[in-house]
């Protein structure tokens, strides 16, 4: 509630960032916690937000308060529309099927070529060398380690900010 504004001030630092992390997934806790942050903002208090993914889709926080905390998230896929890469995917992939390109086909796009490229560079032996081959694709991030209890899992992540402007930038 805003009875939290007084106390929520005395914890902050006055030089520096403030960085906050929001363990909940709870829609009207996470509201609540983003505009009281931005109330704060106002008073010249530098904040930088990180939570899960899942706020992204929540239909209550206005979104102009996630760029004002430049808030940060880690998402396991993210297409960033600014990127080079993505933009040559885009007209390729118009031109030869004449539609747009869905997760599916970024998806398949990134998955391939992490494969083709894995193989091509060691062969035979790609299973072995799994651990050492690290990328970033289009939409997703490889960083492939096997696992104590068997198998393998892809650790990798992005990260998105958004920024004041409006602007969203992704750190691999």
């Amino acid at each position: 509630g805003r009875d939290v504004l007084d106390p929520l001030t005395g914890l902050m630092s006055l030089e520096g960032t403030n960085r906050i992390l929001i363990a909940s997934e709870s829609e009207a806790f996470v509201n609540d916690v983003i505009r009281n942050l931005n109330l704060l903002i106002y008073n010249n208090i530098d904040i930088t937000i990180y939570a899960p993914s899942k706020i992204r889709g929540f239909e209550t926080i206005e979104v102009e308060n996630l760029h004002k905390t430049t808030m940060h998230v880690s998402l396991a896929y993210y297409i960033d529309y600014e990127n080079q890469d993505v933009k040559d995917f885009l007209l390729k992939y118009r031109a030869l099927y004449n539609t747009e390109p869905n997760q599916f086909a970024f998806q398949g796009y990134d998955i391939a070529r992490y494969f083709i490229e894995l193989c091509s560079k060691y062969g035979d032996s790609w299973k072995e060398n799994i651990e050492n081959y690290d990328m970033n694709t289009l939409q997703s991030s490889y960083k492939i380690r096997k696992q104590v209890i068997g198998g393998y899992l892809n650790n990798g992540v992005r990260r998105i900010v958004y920024e004041n402007g409006y602007g969203v930038r992704t750190i691999r």
